[in-house]
């Protein structure tokens, strides 16, 4: 069986020219060529090695059998901790687990903001009920006027602001929860 290479990846099987390979093995037949690479004497499937040469190009890593110009050889498994490798300081690495866990957290708590923010509703609506319950604070600093009291009082026990304290515990609880407290 024929080949087109680059490097140790198989890019097509070819009719005529190209590089003389193996046939794919009958277990392998149905593994896109994205995961097959020969190695000079054998098809290797990169998802079976425990050792695989990886390289960044273009900020997207390239996985290799065999040695390449700028790669290093991680120990990983290509079907779990492919999603999981990171370049830092010039060293690509499988990020630790509680790096995972700790991202996955984050996106939890990204996820509940977010919900609570739509629940409150638009920030507008929050600042101009602010600013009416500051007014009438200060109105009643400077008069002291049972009326201003009962204003105050009909802003803080309205439905609005109970939906609102409701809708913040919810979400306090739930960042409790994501973080294990």
């Amino acid at each position: 069986m024929r080949a087109i290479l680059k490097e140790d990846r198989i890019i097509k099987i070819a009719l005529s020219g190209g590089t003389e390979i193996d046939n794919i093995p009958a277990d392998k037949r149905s593994v896109g060529l994205d995961r097959l690479r020969w190695t000079g004497d054998k098809i290797a499937d990169i998802a079976d090695l425990p050792e695989v040469w990886i390289r960044q190009v273009s900020g997207a890593f390239e996985f290799h059998a065999v040695e390449v110009d700028g790669s290093q050889k991680v120990t990983m498994t290509y079907a779990t901790d492919r999603k999981n490798l990171v370049m830092e300081n010039g060293v690509i690495r499988v990020k630790q687990a509680n790096e995972i866990a700790d991202e996955k957290k984050a996106i939890l708590k990204q996820q509940e903001r977010s919900k609570l923010n739509r629940l409150l509703g638009p920030t507008e609506d929050q600042v101009e009920d602010l600013y009416q319950l500051v007014y009438l604070l200060v109105d009643h600093a400077k008069t002291k006027h049972k009326d201003i009291l009962d204003a105050i009082d009909k802003i803080l026990d309205g439905d609005k602001v109970k939906k609102r304290k409701e809708d913040v515990k919810k979400y306090k609880d739930k960042m409790a929860e994501i973080d294990g407290t």
